[in-house]
């Protein structure tokens, strides 16, 4: 007769709870594909924690740090994704993807020339790849080159006929340079290779250029019936309804915006505006400095801040704000006319002074007419301002 030893009888069923858990854990080739499979779901924070899974299991799979930088740009996390970029670049300088995810970070970070390097050199080491041109596109109509974005859509789309992420943006892209009618054409191709929500935001814009505000809404309203969770398309709609002077209405969908995607930066700076807009300006700064805190250097962020400040009468705030947009941008002429008129509350003649001539100054060069008149304007009302303050 088989006897059992205690200590064998406790450590078998602990053996089979580690082989159970073993069998439980992903590789980190597994990880790394339950995680793709989650971002293509748009499940994002599933696909985070995937990626961190992957990268645990193996600190060098450049995939996973490419693609965990990506899902950070789509939930505005650009610091984090640049940061994850930087890493798989440094593990594999030949990865094109890295570099045109990490041009999507630089973008939404302000870093427009750093984007523009990352994705030409996307193209550099991928030529024939249709989406290093389809990323490329997307960079350029980011810092307002229409026409470069329509050439890398349009070569995006030789390389692969189906592309329909590329006809949607060319779409887009046509759409905001006032070809409405091309845009719509591009959003119908792009809806039977694949009716995705976004395309049907894009193909609203397009009607809302063409004035039919009834076909508009009902393109958002599909969009958001296809996916009544994603922060894009109530945002979207949120913008054409505050372009439509519907300023509640687009509070409430940027609100609703901020529900489904709180790390946005962008959605709390556009809320931040339109409460501004409405006389709010408590709200608006608030709004605005959580943009900054969610994307430190998010120059808009700060003048609008400032701005805001300058009307409640907190002109040394201002002038901080306002300071800090010009260190990140030291060519943005609109902050040195607003920080002269808050010097100039505050008693500051020289500074004040000093900073509208550096206004009209980069308004000059950059043929900016209006900008330059509205920086004379300011000039001669905080001359007077001082004048008056100097006699008392």
């Amino acid at each position: 007769m088989k006897t059992l030893k205690l200590k064998t009888f406790v450590l078998i069923p602990l053996l089979l709870l580690l082989c159970l858990l073993q069998a439980c854990t992903p590789t980190a080739e597994e990880a790394f594909n339950r995680g793709r499979s989650e971002q293509n779901k748009e499940n994002y924070s599933q696909a985070i924690e995937y990626y961190n899974q992957a990268i645990q299991h193996d600190p060098r799979h450049v995939e996973a740090y490419a693609n965990r930088g990506l899902v950070k740009v789509i939930t505005g996390d650009p610091i984090g994704a640049i940061q994850d970029c930087n890493k798989a670049i440094e593990l594999d300088p030949q990865y094109a993807k890295a570099y045109a995810n990490r041009g999507y970070a630089k973008v939404m970070s302000g870093n427009t020339t750093g984007a523009t390097q990352d994705s030409n050199k996307a193209i550099e080491l991928n030529p024939k790849d249709a989406d290093t041109y389809y990323s490329r596109g997307i960079v350029k109509a980011s810092i307002g080159d229409g026409t470069g974005a329509i050439q890398d859509f349009t070569k995006a789309i030789e390389l692969d006929p189906q592309h329909a992420h590329a006809y949607a943006k060319r779409g887009l892209v046509k759409a905001y340079d006032g070809d409405a009618t091309g845009a719509i054409q591009d959003c119908n191709k792009a809806i039977k290779l694949d009716p995705d929500f976004r395309t049907y935001l894009f193909r609203g814009l397009a009607k809302y250029v063409l004035g039919d505000d009834t076909g508009m809404t009902q393109d958002f309203t599909k969009a958001i019936e296809l996916n009544p969770k994603d922060a894009e398309a109530y945002y979207t709609r949120g913008r054409m309804k505050d372009n439509l002077g519907d300023k509640t209405g687009a509070i409430q969908d940027f609100t609703k915006a901020i529900e489904f995607n709180p790390k946005d930066a962008g959605a709390y700076y556009t809320r931040g505006n339109t409460k501004d807009d409405l006389g709010d300006k408590t709200g608006a700064i608030q709004d605005f400095t959580k943009a900054i805190q969610l994307n430190p250097e998010y120059v808009e962020a700060y003048t609008s801040r400032g701005s805001a400040k300058y009307r409640l009468g907190d002109s040394t705030g201002a002038i901080q704000d306002h300071t800090k947009a010009i260190q990140l941008n030291p060519q943005l002429a609109t902050a040195y006319t607003s920080r002269g008129r808050a010097k100039s509350h505050i008693g500051d003649r020289k500074g004040s002074l000093a900073d509208l001539e550096k206004a009209k100054q980069l308004f000059l060069e950059q043929d900016d007419m209006e900008g330059y008149k509205q920086a004379i304007d300011a000039q001669n009302d905080a001359s007077k301002l001082l004048d008056l303050l100097e006699e008392k």
